[in-house]
């Protein structure tokens, strides 16, 4: 028979475990301060190698009680606190735009700490790939963090300059694949606030300027093709003012564009021409990008509709494009069940 001995050696050794934790129990401290146990940024990230959305979840979750619970006790947060919290956060998983959305929604909304929550916004914008789930919603809270400013501004210079910053971060979303259509219309829009008509334009081409020089390939390539689309709204914008100065001063419009003058320029820089119809400079080419923007996203919106409905995307192009305008000299074709619009030379 095998002997009992080593059997009842674990018994006693498991029996002895239980007074020993209830000892440990009575004796035990205070938690750790989630900020003392707090990795440096530097290294937080190579620490949590591999598991960086679960240290996320698990740091948020302790960083939630705590400082909930301070807010509980003293009815107040610990703002510089809250951010270095959020900034390990973040740099442990750069690509959550949800963390650095929450953030910043702490810091702005609990607190009032708008010019952090901006740079963490900012942050995320730069680190988090286009087209990755949370990210469009990182431009409108920048913008809504702009535009709560601006209407707390007295000052109507400063109040306009905060609109136009606002402007300018959904357009900066804008050229992210899906982003909604209401970004550059609304962007545009709040870019030209406090702005003439022409100093508004002079604006716009800027920021697309700036916007042709980083981000991803295809980004810039987009943002080049909007900045071309700028420069010849505010061409035309200009040629409107010489013919407005032009009738003001003969009484009548001029027969054609030329009679501005030889210095004027004419060239049209997205290559289609300018026209006069009546007292009215019209430019083909910038209704036409336009109108070509406006259907992508109208086919963007049905497809997306079509493969909720039917769970799968359709098999020919025609069964989204009942109803829309296709632009002349364009055509619409599927590509990997994808709409694609081609522009006619």
């Amino acid at each position: 028979m095998r002997s009992l001995g080593p059997w009842l050696a674990v018994a006693a050794l498991a029996g002895a475990l239980f007074p020993l934790q209830a000892a440990i129990d009575r004796h035990r401290g205070p938690p750790p301060d989630v900020l003392v146990t707090l990795p440096p940024r530097r290294i937080a990230r190579a620490l949590a190698f591999g598991h960086q959305p679960l240290a996320v979840d698990l740091l948020e979750t302790r960083a939630a009680t705590f400082f909930m619970e301070g807010l509980r006790r003293t009815d107040r947060l610990d703002r510089e606190q809250l951010e270095r919290m959020y900034d390990t956060i973040v740099a442990i998983d750069p690509w959550d735009a949800w963390a650095h959305l929450r953030a910043s929604v702490l810091l702005f909304a609990l607190a009032d700490r708008p010019e952090a929550a901006a740079r963490f916004l900012a942050r995320g914008i730069e680190t988090v790939p286009p087209g990755a789930p949370g990210r469009p919603r990182l431009f409108v809270e920048l913008a809504a963090i702009h535009l709560t400013a601006a209407s707390l501004e007295p000052d109507d210079a400063v109040r306009a300059a905060r609109l136009r910053r606002a402007g300018q971060a959904l357009l900066d979303g804008a050229e992210d694949p899906g982003a909604p259509p209401e970004f550059a219309r609304v962007g545009a829009r709040l870019l030209q606030r406090g702005l003439s008509r022409l100093d508004g334009l002079r604006h716009e081409v800027e920021a697309w300027e700036g916007r042709t020089q980083a981000g991803e390939p295809e980004l810039r390539a987009r943002a080049r093709a909007r900045l071309a689309e700028a420069r010849a709204d505010l061409r035309r914008e200009e040629l409107q003012a010489l013919v407005d100065a032009f009738v003001t001063r003969r009484g009548a419009p001029p027969g054609a564009l030329a009679e501005l003058g030889p210095e004027v320029d004419l060239a049209d820089p997205l290559g289609e021409g300018f026209r006069l119809e009546g007292v009215r400079v019209v430019a083909p080419g910038v209704e036409r990008a336009r109108a070509r923007r406006a259907l992508g996203a109208a086919l963007e919106a049905r497809l997306e509709a079509y493969v909720a409905e039917r769970g799968r995307p359709p098999a020919r192009v025609e069964e989204l494009l009942e109803g829309l305008e296709v632009p002349a000299g364009a055509t619409v074709v599927l590509e990997d069940g994808r709409p694609v619009l081609r522009a006619g030379q």
